[in-house]
């Protein structure tokens, strides 16, 4: 009992007194003689503070056990003496204070799983900053895909999203949209979810890894991701996007372009913008609330689904005009089902027409149903801008800009096809 009086007794007597010596060391001593075998005292030979004050927890870990018991742990923050914890039931907005403990674990019964908690270290002197967001979630769910209401298969009965857009992070030397990092909208549906899709072209020095960010919390969202030319989908997870908290995605497979895909699990109520940037690996993972679940296809538009997307952001000029990404691209169509495939286009004075091709043959007459044309952030498509049969022609019917491109195509039961955009003026 005798040393636990002790050491709280230093704890409450936090800011430590400490004289600086004239070789950068310190001492405890304030008297005479002080610093004599150290150059003397400096900093005008007065008696320095040294505020010991604690840092936000790391590490937190939770876990919600039949839809009340919640259990939170965390490290031990240095100079702390007792913890604060918070909580929120939106995750994004004022949290409450609930109860003090003076060790790195709590529990608490809320009756409900659906809550987030921020803890802060404490002494006598001050408090740190927030933790990091702590999301509960019942652990005695079941994610996938064939039974949750969260999933792509079980959404509005089968018509699971409407496409909203396309990004592009397809030169990342270089620091402008469409490069390193790029933005797309999610729109608002009348009971749809909605789906949005990048091409990301890896860089193992400068782009290993993106962060996903959304500006508002839109609660959890389906992430899947294959490569340019897969026809199945190699990492699929469930994933929380609260405002302005980045979530690390990494590449599924070992191919230097990607695709991937993001799906909201419920109709958005307003427009939602979502981010992504181009990271290493040497930054800090995000690694927040996310699960594993089945590789299943993205569905899109009453039983098409997305087959894969493509760029050509026509100002980059670090990597010659005549290349993948700039000035052309390919994106595939499934073999044995209907396929939406997108292109994100920037219209310049060096393109400002595309040619759509179909690479394994452009005379397939009921091959390809529908081009559509839009300004990359609005929410309604143009008509029909082609016939049934390729090669097409695009304009930039308002000039300079960002345009996405989407292409509904029929099955093509006798091979995958490879669907061709490319400048031509």
């Amino acid at each position: 009992m005798f040393i636990k009086i002790i050491f709280l007794l230093f704890l409450f007597s936090i800011q430590i007194f400490s004289t600086s010596c004239c070789d950068g060391s310190y001492s405890s001593s304030t008297g005479r003689g002080t610093c004599s075998h150290h150059g003397g005292v400096c900093s005008g030979g007065g008696t320095t503070y040294t505020n010991y004050s604690p840092t936000a927890p790391t590490n937190l870990s939770i876990e919600c056990k039949n839809n009340y018991n919640i259990n939170l742990t965390w490290d031990n923050s240095p100079y702390s003496l007792f913890y604060e914890v918070y909580y929120s039931s939106t995750c994004n907005s004022f949290y409450t204070y609930l109860d003090k403990t003076y060790l790195n674990n709590y529990h608490t019964n809320l009756n409900t799983c659906n809550v987030c908690f921020k803890i802060k270290s404490c002494n006598s002197t001050s408090c740190s900053n927030y933790s990091r967001v702590l999301e509960s979630r019942n652990n005695n769910d079941t994610i996938n895909s064939d039974i949750s209401s969260n999933t792509i298969n079980n959404i509005d009965n089968k018509n699971s999203s409407i496409f909203d857009g396309a990004g592009s992070l397809i030169s990342p030397n270089k620091n402008c949209y469409g490069c390193n990092k790029d933005v797309v909208k999610m729109q608002e549906h009348s009971g749809k979810n909605s789906t949005v899709v990048f091409q990301w072209r890896y860089d193992k020095n400068t782009c290993s890894q993106l962060d996903i960010t959304s500006e508002e919390s839109i609660g959890n969202v389906i992430l899947k991701s294959k490569s340019w030319n897969g026809d199945t989908i190699e990492k699929s997870e469930k994933i929380r996007l609260n405002a302005g908290i980045p979530i690390t995605i990494k590449r599924p497979v070992n191919n230097k372009w990607i695709t991937f895909s993001i799906t909201t699990t419920k109709p958005l109520k307003f427009s939602n913008m979502i981010y992504a940037n181009c990271r290493t690996s040497d930054d800090i993972e995000k690694v927040g609330i996310r699960s594993n679940i089945e590789k299943d296809l993205v569905e899109v538009s009453n039983n098409y689904f997305w087959s894969g997307t493509g760029s050509l952001i026509s100002f980059i000029k670090d990597r010659g005009s005549n290349q993948f990404g700039i000035n052309k691209d390919y994106a595939i169509t499934f073999k044995k089902h209907k396929s939406l495939t997108s292109f994100q286009w920037y219209a310049s004075s060096s393109c400002s027409k595309l040619e759509i091709k179909n690479l394994e043959n452009n005379n397939i007459k009921s091959f390809i149903n529908k081009v559509s044309i839009k300004k990359w952030d609005e929410k309604k498509w143009s008509s029909n801008k082609c016939s049934s049969t390729l090669p097409c022609i695009l304009n930039a019917y308002e000039g300079e800009g960002y345009y996405i491109i989407k292409i509904l195509s029929d099955i093509n039961s006798k091979q995958y096809g490879i669907l061709s955009a490319e400048c031509i003026e």
